[in-house]
């Protein structure tokens, strides 16, 4: 098979998989957010829009999956003659999809609940007034799923004690990312749970001149760190 087409093939088959299980995911949330609204009288919970709701499980599923990316798809992958090139192109490209995917179906139920549900003052979604939430939850998701992944990666060539190092590195990335993603001033947002921020926080968002390209720039780097970690990667035959 053509190399180009073999890789095609792969980017399909993850995307097509990992999408499978998110349908599963925007119906959990889909679920929470009507069951907020039919058991909560909470005023800020049901001024929350769906965006706030599915920006928090969204980041927490693509982290998983970049977990399982190398565990779950590496080993098979090899096993079936797919190069590491190809298992990196693929993963991270089938990743960006899914986040795109995921990202677009919580802005059409975001547009399509505002509109079956009238008479409520919704607060901006993560402090940002109008639709500028939505490339910023983008860029939340696929860096969870790169984190996961350098996680996943740093376990499986590198072994239990770098692995833990790696968490608590993430951690610390997490705790930078969070003021360029986050609207409050307590915890880190991104370790906290989003529905706990307050809309009305002193703290304004980072404007999105400044935290987009930053969080480009960190979603490249960590492209990279996982190009050097799996170009010669040894695999683990079960």
């Amino acid at each position: 098979m053509n190399p180009t087409h073999r890789t095609g093939a792969i980017i399909k088959d993850l995307t097509l998989t990992q999408l499978s299980w998110a349908s599963y995911l925007l119906f959990g949330v889909i679920l929470f957010f009507w069951g907020v609204r039919l058991f909560t009288s909470d005023p800020e919970m049901l001024n929350r829009t769906f965006l706030d709701f599915i920006v928090q499980p969204g980041s927490v599923f693509m982290l998983i999956l970049g977990l399982l990316s190398v565990s779950g798809f590496l080993t098979f992958l090899v096993k079936q003659g797919v190069t590491r090139r190809t298992y990196y192109t693929g993963v991270a490209v089938s990743g960006l999809l899914l986040t795109l995917a995921l990202t677009a179906a919580g802005l059409l139920l975001h547009l399509l609940f505002r509109t079956l549900i009238s008479g409520v003052e919704w607060l901006p979604p993560m402090g940002y007034e109008g639709l500028a939430a939505v490339p910023v939850i983008f860029a939340q998701m696929y860096l969870f799923y790169l984190i996961g992944w350098a996680i996943g990666g740093t376990f499986y060539r590198f072994g239990v004690v770098p692995g833990l190092l790696s968490i608590a590195c993430s951690l610390a990335l997490l705790m930078g990312l969070s003021y360029l993603i986050g609207t409050g001033n307590d915890l880190p947002s991104l370790l906290t749970d989003r529905l706990d921020n307050r809309a009305s926080s002193d703290r304004s968002p980072v404007p999105l001149s400044i935290s987009l390209p930053s969080l480009a720039l960190v979603a490249v780097l960590l492209l990279a760190l996982m190009r050097l970690m799996t170009k010669r990667i040894r695999i683990k035959i079960k």
